[in-house]
C-alpha cells in the first residue's frame, strides 16, 4: 500500500469522526433545550404547591381520569397517569384534565414529546 493510500483513509476516518461528532453535539443540546422546556412547562402548571389548569382551576392530585388514545376511564392518582387498558395503544397519558372546565393541562410528572 502507498502513503498516499493510508494518508487518505486516515483523513476520510478523521473526517466521518468530526462529523459525527458535530451530529451527536446537536443532538444532544436540542435533548437538553426539550427538557428544559418540559422543566419549564412543569413549572408553570405547577403554581402554589398545587396544579392549575390556564384558567386557575385547581386540579385535584386524585380523581377520574379518562385516556385519550382509547377512551377507558378510571380512578387513580395524577401523578402516575398508566391507562389500565391491556389493548390500548398509547397507554401513558401525557394530559390531566380540568375537574372544573375540562381543559387539559401537561402532566408535570411526564417528560418529553407526547
Amino acid at each position: 500500500m502507498s502513503p498516499l493510500w493510508n494518508f487518505a483513509k486516515l483523513l476520510f476516518a478523521l473526517v466521518s469522526w468530526m462529523v459525527t461528532g458535530v451530529f451527536w453535539l446537536f443532538h444532544g443540546a436540542k435533548v437538553a433545550s426539550q427538557t428544559l422546556t418540559d422543566v419549564q412547562d412543569a413549572r408553570r402548571t405547577m403554581r402554589d404547591g398545587a396544579l392549575r389548569c390556564p384558567d386557575g382551576h385547581i386540579i385535584l392530585p386524585s380523581g377520574i381520569f379518562e385516556c385519550g388514545a382509547c377512551g377507558w376511564r378510571w380512578r387513580d392518582h395524577a401523578w402516575g397517569l398508566v391507562c389500565p387498558n391491556p389493548e390500548c395503544p398509547r397507554p401513558l397519558t401525557s394530559y390531566i384534565q380540568c375537574t372544573t372546565c375540562g381543559l387539559s393541562v401537561r402532566n408535570p410528572s411526564r417528560w418529553g414529546r407526547p
